[in-house]
């Protein structure tokens, strides 16, 4: 899982610094980036604490 969570830490990343290079509203970049975690694995949001179990 620790793979799996690094990855996605780094495209996460990705799409923050792509969205504030930009000039993307830093409220839509939230946005963007809570619509991004939500789309990832079940195991993922669970591991990561985003959802309860």
């Amino acid at each position: 899982m620790s793979i799996e969570m690094a990855a996605v830490d780094a495209q996460r990343l990705a799409l923050y610094n792509a969205e504030k290079a930009k000039g993307t509203n830093p409220v839509d970049i939230i946005a963007k980036m809570i619509d991004f975690t939500n789309a990832q694995s079940r195991d993922y949001l669970e591991a990561s604490g985003w959802i309860a179990r």
